[in-house]
C-alpha cells in the first residue's frame, strides 16, 4: 500500500538525530531531516561502507549528522553513481535498506527507481518495504513490471497510477516477446481502455510488419483491433503527429507481402477498403484470402503494381511473379484500365526487366483479350524501344496489326534472288550441249507450257495427255502459281461469250518447272467393282426436315435431349438402349439426326440395314455406351457422327482453381471443348489407318450433305474388305 510520505517534503523537529528502525520500523511523522550533498563524493565513503556490510559504522556515520545522498543535477545521465540504497537492494541487505529509510533517505532522488531494482531482481520483500516508506509507483518502469509475469503486480501498479503504456512500452513488449502470456492477458482484461486498445492496436502492425505470426495471434485474442489505423511503432515517435502514414494491420499484411496473417486479421469489406488492398496486393495468400471474402471491381491496379515489383533489383520478385500468375490463371484479373501517364511508366518497367523469360511471359499473356484490353495492350507495345525488344525474343506476332506503323514501300532491286536462281538454271542449260539440253527439256514440264495449255483447253484434258489425275495438273498449277480457269469457263466460251483470260503473275520464289510422271505415277486403272453399290441411289437425299422419322432417330433424339455434356458442349447419349453413335452439340442436333437418317433409310432401301449395340466396353476410342453399326454382306461395319471441336481457354472453376492453391505444381491454363459446326462422319475407329477412306467432314466449299453417297461407298468398301480379311461376322475396327 502506498504510504502518507510519498512526497517527503516535510522537515521534522531537529531534535530528533536519527531512528533506531530496531525500535521505530514503521513510517512515522517525526523522522529526520537529512542533508542532501550536491558532490556525490562526498557519500562515497557510505557507499564503500554499505558495501562492506558494515551496518554499525552506517548507523555512527548517521548519528555524526552527515548526508546519506549526494545528488548532482548536472551529472550526465551515463554517469550515474551508485547509490547506498541501490547498494543494499543489491546486496540483498534488507535491515540497511530499513535503516537509510528510516531516517529520511529519499527515494524520489534516486537516479533510477528503487523500485526497478527491487522488480528486476524479484525481491519482493523490498518492494513491499519501499511502497511502504513512500516510493513513487508512478516512476516505476512499466517493462520492469511486465518482466515479472506477475498478473498481480501488474494489476497492483496499473491501480497504484502507473500507465504500462507509457512510452508505448506495453506496444513495444507485447509485439518483440511472446513469452509473457500473463502481460497479454492483462492486456485482454484492459483492452477496452482506449490508452490499451492504442498499444495493442500499434503492436498488432508492429508484430505483422515483422512478421511474428505467434504475436499476431495472440495480439488478436487480447483484443487488437486489426482494422484501425496507427502510425509505425518503430517509426513514429508522436502519436498525433499528422504527417505521420498510418495504416491498419490489415493494409500493412497485405502491402508487405504477408498475407498468410489475414487468417487472423479477418478482412472485411464492411471495415477495410477492398480496392485499395487489392492495388497493394503483392503475395498469393493475401490476394487468395481477398478474394474468397470479395472479389475486386478491377485487376488493373493489382496487375500494375507486381509488373512494377517485378522490375526491382531488390525485394521478392518471385513472389510478384507468383501473385500475377495467381491473378492471370487462377482468377482470370484484366488489365482494362490505365492512364496514359500510367501506362508510359509501366512500358519503362516492362522494359527493365533484365529476364527475357520474364518478359516474354508476361506480354504471351498481355496479349491475351481476356487478360489484358486490346487498346491498353497496343499502347504498351506501341514505341519503337518495346518492339525492338519483342522481335529480338521472336515475339514480334504479338504486336496487334492495327497498331504497326506502316512503311514506306522500298522498290525491290532489280534483281531477286529467285530471278538470279533462274538465270543460273538458264545459264546451266545453255552449257549443255543440244542433245542434252533437248533431253532435258523433254522431262520438264515449265511454267510458261503449263500455263498456256491450261488455258487452251479444260484441265481434265490436259490431265488425260499426261496421264495423271486433274487433282495432279492441280497442285501443278498451285506449286508454280499459275492461275487457273474458274467454275462456268469453258462453258460461257463454249457459248460464245467474250471471257477473260487471267495473266501469268511473275515469279517470286515458285518452281519454274515440273518433272513430267513418270509411268508408275500414272493414273491407276480403274477400281474394280464394289459388290452392292449399284443398288445405292446417287445422290442420297437429305431432306429439309424428316418425314418418316427411323425409330433408331426417335430414340437417339430422345437420348440426345436428356444427356449430359461432361463439361463441354458435346452431348453423349451414353448406353441408352437403342440409341445411334451421334456425338453433337445442342445446336447440331436436327441436322445430324436428319444424316443418320437418311442415311439409315437409305442403306435399308439398298438392301442394307443399321443396328446398335449398348457395350460395357470402349470399342477404340469409342465411349462407353451405344455403338452403331452398318450390316453389309454379313459383315457388321461399325460408324458414328460426331461434331469437331476447338479448344477455348477458359477460367478455372472452384474445385480446380482450390485443387492449385493446395498443390502448387498444379497449373493452368485450362480449356474448354467449343463445338465448331462442323460434322463428320466416320467408319470404324478413326484412330487406325485403313486401306480405304474413313472419314468425311464438312469443308469450306462441302456440305457433308453431298458426301453421302461417297460415305455409304467407303461402308461397303470397308464391308468387302473385312469379307476379304476376317469370318463372316467380324466387325471391322
Amino acid at each position: 500500500m502506498q504510504s502518507a510520505h510519498h512526497g517527503q517534503t516535510r522537515k521534522p523537529p531537529a531534535d530528533i538525530s536519527w531512528v533506531d528502525p530496531r525500535s521505530q520500523p514503521r513510517p512515522s511523522d517525526d523522522r529526520p531531516y537529512r542533508h542532501v550533498s550536491n558532490d556525490p563524493s562526498d557519500v562515497t565513503e557510505l557507499v564503500e561502507l554499505c558495501t562492506n556490510g558494515r551496518v554499525y559504522a552506517v548507523e555512527r556515520w548517521i548519528k555524526a549528522g552527515r548526508p546519506l545522498q549526494g545528488v548532482d543535477p548536472e551529472l550526465e545521465p551515463w554517469r550515474t553513481p551508485t547509490t547506498p540504497l541501490a547498494v543494499a537492494i543489491d546486496t540483498n541487505q534488507h535491515d540497511l535498506a530499513l535503516l537509510l529509510l528510516c531516517n529520511g533517505y529519499r527515494t524520489d532522488l534516486e537516479p533510477e527507481s528503487p523500485l526497478d531494482l527491487a522488480l528486476r531482481r524479484r525481491s519482493w520483500g523490498f518492494l513491499e518495504l519501499l511502497l511502504e516508506w513512500g516510493a513513487d509507483p508512478t516512476a516505476a518502469d512499466p517493462d520492469a513490471v511486465l518482466d515479472t509475469y506477475q498478473l498481480e503486480l501488474m494489476e497492483r501498479f496499473w491501480d497504484l497510477g502507473l500507465d504500462l503504456t507509457r512510452d508505448r512500452s506495453l506496444a513495444s513488449y507485447l509485439a518483440e516477446s511472446t513469452r509473457n502470456k500473463p502481460a497479454y492477458g492483462w492486456a485482454k482484461r484492459h483492452c477496452e481502455d482506449s490508452r490499451v486498445a492504442y498499444a495493442l492496436a500499434l503492436a498488432l502492425n508492429e508484430a505483422v510488419r515483422e512478421p511474428r505470426e505467434k504475436a499476431v495471434a495472440l495480439l488478436v485474442w487480447a483484443g487488437a483491433d486489426p482494422h484501425r489505423p496507427v502510425p509505425s511503432l518503430r517509426y513514429s515517435r508522436v502519436d498525433d503527429d499528422p504527417d505521420d502514414d498510418r495504416s491498419s494491420a490489415v493494409e500493412r499484411a497485405v502491402a508487405f507481402g504477408h498475407g498468410a496473417l489475414l487468417k487472423y486479421l479477418s478482412p472485411s469489406p464492411d471495415l477495410d477498403e477492398f480496392e485499395e488492398l487489392y492495388a497493394s496486393v503483392c503475395d498469393t495468400d493475401a490476394l487468395d484470402r481477398l478474394f474468397d471474402v470479395q472479389p475486386p471491381q478491377d485487376w488493373s491496379r493489382a496487375i500494375v503494381r507486381n509488373i512494377s515489383r517485378l522490375s526491382w533489383w531488390f525485394g521478392n520478385p518471385s513472389a510478384h511473379r507468383a501473385c500475377l500468375v495467381r491473378i492471370f490463371e487462377h482468377h482470370w484479373g484484366r488489365l482494362s484500365v490505365l492512364s496514359d501517364g500510367g501506362c508510359q511508366q509501366l512500358r519503362r518497367d516492362l522494359l527493365k526487366l533484365e529476364r527475357d523469360s520474364d518478359l516474354s511471359w508476361l506480354l504471351t499473356n498481355l496479349a491475351k483479350p481476356h487478360l489484358c484490353d486490346e487498346r491498353v495492350f497496343g499502347e504498351l507495345v506501341r514505341t519503337p524501344a518495346i518492339r525492338r525488344r519483342m522481335t529480338r525474343m521472336g515475339l514480334g506476332e504479338l504486336v496487334p496489326s492495327a497498331t504497326v506503323t506502316r512503311r514506306p514501300k522500298v522498290p525491290k532491286p532489280a534483281q531477286s534472288h529467285q530471278e538470279s536462281a533462274e538465270d543460273l538454271n538458264e545459264a546451266w542449260l545453255r552449257s549443255l550441249t543440244p542433245e542434252t539440253r533437248a533431253a532435258v527439256m523433254r522431262n520438264r514440264i515449265t511454267r510458261k507450257d503449263l500455263y498456256e495449255e491450261i488455258w487452251a483447253e479444260p484441265i481434265t484434258q490436259v490431265a488425260r495427255r499426261y496421264g495423271v489425275s486433274d487433282v495432279a495438273v492441280g497442285k501443278w498449277c498451285t506449286r508454280m502459281n499459275v492461275p487457273r480457269p474458274g467454275r462456268g469457263y469453258w462453258a460461257r466460251k463454249n457459248a460464245g461469250q467474250r471471257v477473260k483470260q487471267a495473266p501469268l503473275p511473275a515469279a517470286h520464289g515458285e518452281a519454274s518447272y515440273v518433272n513430267r510422271p513418270q509411268a508408275a505415277e500414272r493414273e491407276p486403272s480403274p477400281t474394280p467393282k464394289i459388290p452392292g453399290l449399284e443398288r445405292l441411289e446417287k445422290p442420297v437425299p437429305v431432306p429439309d426436315e424428316i418425314g418418316d422419322e427411323h425409330p433408331l432417330v426417335s430414340q437417339t433424339r430422345r437420348a440426345l435431349q436428356s444427356a449430359g455434356d461432361r463439361g463441354g458442349e458435346i452431348l453423349y447419349p451414353g448406353a441408352a438402349p437403342q440409341s445411334l453413335d451421334v456425338r453433337v452439340a445442342k445446336a447440331s442436333t436436327d441436322r445430324a439426326l436428319r444424316l443418320m437418317n437418311a442415311l439409315i433409310r437409305a442403306l435399308e432401301r439398298a438392301g442394307f440395314a443399321v443396328e446398335t449395340l449398348t457395350t460395357t466396353e470402349g470399342v477404340g476410342h469409342h465411349l462407353v455406351g451405344a455403338g452403331t453399326y452398318a450390316v453389309v454382306h454379313d459383315a457388321r461395319v461399325p460408324f458414328f457422327l460426331v461434331e469437331d471441336t476447338r479448344q477455348v481457354e477458359r477460367p478455372p472453376s472452384d474445385e480446380e482453381r482450390a485443387d492449385m492453391r493446395r498443390n502448387s505444381w498444379k497449373r493452368g491454363p485450362f480449356y474448354a471443348e467449343k463445338a465448331t459446326g462442323t460434322l463428320s462422319l466416320v467408319i470404324g475407329d478413326e484412330g487406325r489407318r485403313h486401306g480405304h477412306r474413313h472419314r468425311w467432314s464438312d469443308t469450306e466449299h462441302r456440305r457433308l450433305e453431298d458426301c453421302l453417297y461417297s460415305f455409304l461407298r467407303g461402308v461397303l468398301m470397308a464391308a468387302d474388305e473385312m469379307r476379304s480379311t476376317h469370318q463372316p461376322g467380324d466387325t471391322v475396327l
